[in-house]
Order: structure tokens, then sequence, then C-alpha cells
């Protein structure tokens, strides 16, 4: 039922947005979302906070539209999440062999061992390892356009995401030293 609200609001914010002054509705079209399908680096990362089926299902078929496969996979989820049904879905779109699970810091999260024994991947042991292994996998193929996706837990996104950008998380994540990067 809540969905149907959601339709009734979608008009009535339009027609708000519609008799703001030109210079608010400027300021609103260049609102950006980090980490909401966001390309980085040239196009060589993709950082999106999908974290059930259903946004996964909306990157991977945005993904397949843009003709962007991915080279590699950072993933991880909350354990209360439905992250099978989410691995299957990112399994049409990047094979388990490029995956790199991991962890954010949370109680919550689930273990990349556990991801990795439901299909294939790589458990890792922190979100910036997950990050520098998926590189490395990646940087044979980036200039073929082969991007590393970053996707799952919202806490995962936003740590991968500082640490590509050199970028402090908040709360502070642990950071190795020096950045990550594909170029030779």
């Amino acid at each position: 039922m809540r969905w149907r609200s959601s339709i009734l609001l979608g008009p009535a914010c339009l027609a708000l947005l519609a008799a703001l002054p030109e210079r608010v509705r400027a300021r609103v079209a260049q609102a950006r979302w980090p980490g909401r399908y966001e390309w980085v680096d040239d196009g060589r990362y993709c950082f999106d906070v999908a974290h059930n089926p259903d946004g996964v299902a909306a990157l991977c078929a945005a993904l397949v539209a843009a003709k962007r496969a991915p080279g590699a996979l950072v993933f991880g989820a909350s354990s209360d999440k439905d992250w099978r049904a989410m691995l299957d879905e990112l399994g049409a779109v990047v094979p388990p062999a490029g995956w790199f699970l991991c962890a954010a810091g949370l109680a919550r999260a689930e273990r990349p061992e556990v991801l990795a024994a439901h299909r294939g991947g790589a458990p890792c042991d922190s979100v910036t390892e997950a990050v520098t292994r998926a590189n490395e996998r990646a940087g044979n193929t980036h200039a073929r356009g082969a991007p590393v996706l970053v996707c799952g837990s919202v806490f995962v996104v936003g740590e991968a995401r500082a640490f590509v950008l050199g970028e402090r998380t908040d709360p502070p994540a642990p950071r190795p030293a020096s950045r990550v990067s594909c170029r030779a």
C-alpha cells in the first residue's frame, strides 16, 4: 500500500517544483546523490547503494542498457538483507569469478565467507582490500571500458568511494596510506 502514496506524491512534487523560482529549480537540477549510479575516475568505478533486490535489479538493468559490463564487483551487505537474491541478480552482469566480497564495520554486516558460500567470489578482510583486488582484476580490462562495480551496503559503498576518491568517511574507516589508481 505504501507505493500507492508514492505514486500520488510524485505529481504533487513535480507541481511544487514547477512553482519554484527558476534559480531554485536550477539548483535542484544540480543536486547529486553520491553513491547512486555514480561514475567516477573517468568511468573506472560505478558506485551504487543498491541494497535490496529491487535496487540491484534496477542497477543491473541500467548497466545492461548502457552496455557497461563491469570487469569486477565489490559487494557487501547486512545480514538482514536479501543478499542472496542480490548476488543472484548481479551474477548476470558480473561472473562470480570477478566478485570481491567484504563487510562494512557493522555488527549486522554479513561475513564475506558466508556471502562467498552462496555462489562463489573472493572473501576479503576489508572493503579497501576488496577494492584493491577488484581494481587489479579489472585493471587489464579498463582500456576496453570495463569498470569496477561497487554496490550493496550503503556503508560498503561509502567506505569504498572514500577510499577511491581519497576522502574521509563518516564515521572514519580504517584506510591504508595510499589511494587506489588504475592508471599505469
